[in-house]
């Protein structure tokens, strides 16, 4: 698992030194499998690894990355979250950059999941991650447009809610949420 883990710091620390080694087809495509087969690795620090290269291949590559590889990550990352509540905070990292780094219509597709994920998780998960699922609420919101209109009912609650609750760090990531609805 060390070799493993070591292997995702290493590419998290390459990726922006390899553009055009990654830019090649076959790169990424390898780059997307070994993620994918690292989110699944039995050993939780390289599966933070593995999030840790997605949230700078998604930061680094955006859109073109997000575009190809959003239907590849996004169950996925979903289906991580909702098995490991409680370590979530590094696959909500990188959900958020993923979602801030596509456009519009590549993330149109899976507004209703991940509004239903992010809103039915919040409570459940640690503050750090809390701070990450907000702002994947904030990205969504921004990435929805007029189809805000269907998600507004229940975005608002929750978000009442964090302010009400007077934590500090939640309560200033609610707030960047606010300020993305031009309802």
């Amino acid at each position: 698992p060390e070799k493993y883990r070591a292997g995702f710091v290493l590419i998290k620390n390459a990726i922006e030194y390899l553009d055009s080694f990654f830019y090649n087809g076959t790169a990424q495509e390898d780059l997307v499998n070994r993620i994918l087969e690292g989110i699944q690795f039995p050993n939780e620090f390289c599966q933070f690894a593995s999030f840790q290269v997605l949230t700078e291949a998604a930061r680094h590559f955006n859109p073109i990355f997000q575009t190809n590889y959003n239907s590849s990550f996004i169950p996925s990352i979903l289906e991580y979250i909702q098995s490991n509540l409680a370590i979530s905070q590094f696959a909500l990292e990188s959900l958020s950059y993923m979602i801030s780094g596509s456009n519009n219509e590549d993330i149109e597709p899976y507004l209703e999941v991940l509004y239903d994920s992010m809103i039915s998780i919040f409570g459940q998960i640690p503050i750090q991650a809390q701070v990450f699922d907000l702002n994947c609420i904030s990205e969504l919101i921004m990435k929805s447009g007029q189809q805000i209109e269907n998600y507004y009912q229940v975005i608002m609650p929750v978000l009442v809610g964090v302010i009400q609750m007077e934590e500090l760090t939640l309560t200033l990531s609610a707030i960047k949420a606010f300020s993305m609805i031009s309802y």
